[in-house]
């Protein structure tokens, strides 16, 4: 049991589909990881970061403001949007 709680984000895939996954509270590693192994059935996920993990996501009510936005990973609907 790690006292080392932090908003953390990973991905794993399943079945050809991604989860990208952020925590709403602080976690420690072992809760993350048994998210990934007991709830989505997946065995290997790789972890992004830690407590500067944002996400920008209004459907689900979500745009957090830490951080200036570094690095990102975003995705586009081809069928919607076409270049």
């Amino acid at each position: 049991d790690s006292d080392s709680l932090k908003i953390r984000n990973g991905v794993g895939v399943k079945d050809n589909t991604l989860y990208f996954v952020i925590t709403r509270n602080r976690v420690n590693f072992y809760q993350f990881a048994q998210f990934f192994k007991e709830q989505l059935k997946i065995d290997n996920a790789l972890y992004l970061d830690g407590s500067i993990s944002s996400l920008y996501l209004p459907k689900v009510y979500r745009e957090d403001r830490r951080y200036s936005l570094g690095p990102m990973i975003g995705l586009i609907n081809s069928k919607v949007c076409r270049p």
